[in-house]
C-alpha cells in the first residue's frame, strides 16, 4: 500500500490531468493490481481461492482482462471456476440415468438438482478487484480530505477538474473526516461544477443554430467532461 505522503503527490500530479483525480488513482491502481495477480498471485492457493468463490471477476473488471500475456493465467483461473462450478452440476452417469427415468419421477428428483445447480452457480465471495478498489478509494479520499488543510493541495485540487459526483458521495460519507475539511471540499467542488455548468450553457448556447462561431474553447470538451463528473469512471453498486 502507498504511504500517505505518496498518495498525496499522485494526488497533485492527477489535480493536473483531465476528469475526476481519484478516478484516475484508481484506474492506475487497478492496472497494477490486474498485472501483479497474473505475474505474482496466479500461483498463491488463497488468492486463487477467493477468485473461484467470487466466480470470477465482475463484468466490468473482467473485460479488463484481455491480451495475450494474460492467456495462460485467465485459463488457469477460469477453469478453476468452471472445475468448481462443475461440482454442483449431475455428472454424465447420472445425466444419462435421468433420460431414462419416467417423467413422474424426474420431476420429484428437479427441484432439488435446480437448487444445487443456483447454489453452484451463486458466488460466495464479492469480486476481488472491487473489494481491492473500495479500500483504496477510501484511502485515497481519505488522503484528499486531509489535504484539503494544505494550502497547495486546495490549491491545486481548485484548478482541477473536481471529483465525480460518485466519489464526492463517498468522500463526504466518511464518518471520521473533519467537519471543516468536509465544508472545503465542498465549496470548492461546487466552484469547480459552477465552472462546467457555465461551460455547459455556453456550449448549448452555440449550438442553438443561430450562433456565428462553434464551441472551440473549454466549452467544446464540456459535454465530455460532465459525463464523467455526474457517472463516474464506471457503473457503481
Amino acid at each position: 500500500m502507498s504511504t500517505p505522503s505518496r498518495i498525496a503527490h499522485d494526488l497533485m500530479q492527477a489535480f493536473r490531468q483531465p476528469d475526476c483525480p481519484v478516478c484516475r488513482l484508481i484506474e492506475r491502481d487497478s492496472q497494477q493490481y490486474i498485472d501483479g495477480f497474473f505475474y505474482e498471485s496466479i500461483t498463491v492457493v488463497e488468492r486463487r481461492a477467493e477468485i473461484r468463490s467470487a466466480r470470477g471477476f465482475c463484468p466490468p473488471h473482467a473485460a479488463i482482462l484481455a491480451g495475450h500475456s494474460r492467456a495462460l493465467g485467465t485459463a488457469i483461473m477460469h477453469h478453476d471456476v468452471l472445475n468448481d462450478v462443475l461440482r454442483g452440476f449431475p455428472g454424465e452417469n447420472q445425466e444419462k440415468q435421468q433420460r431414462t427415468t419416467p417423467i413422474q419421477a424426474l420431476q420429484r428428483t428437479f427441484a432439488p438438482l435446480q437448487q444445487r445447480v443456483v447454489q453452484a452457480l451463486q458466488p460466495k465471495h464479492v469480486c476481488v478487484l472491487c473489494a481491492h478498489e473500495q479500500h483504496q478509494e477510501r484511502v485515497v479520499l481519505e488522503s484528499l480530505l486531509e489535504g484539503m488543510h494544505s494550502q497547495p493541495m486546495h490549491s491545486e485540487f481548485a484548478h482541477s477538474d473536481g471529483l465525480c459526483l460518485p466519489h464526492l458521495r463517498s468522500a463526504l460519507e466518511i464518518r471520521n473526516a473533519r467537519a471543516e475539511s468536509a465544508r472545503a471540499l465542498i465549496e470548492t467542488q461546487g466552484e469547480i461544477m459552477r465552472r462546467l455548468r457555465d461551460q455547459l450553457a455556453l456550449f448549448i448556447h452555440k449550438n442553438n443554430g443561430s450562433y456565428e462561431s462553434s464551441a472551440v474553447g473549454d466549452e467544446a470538451r464540456a459535454p465530455a467532461r460532465a459525463t464523467r463528473m455526474v457517472s463516474g469512471r464506471k457503473f457503481r453498486a
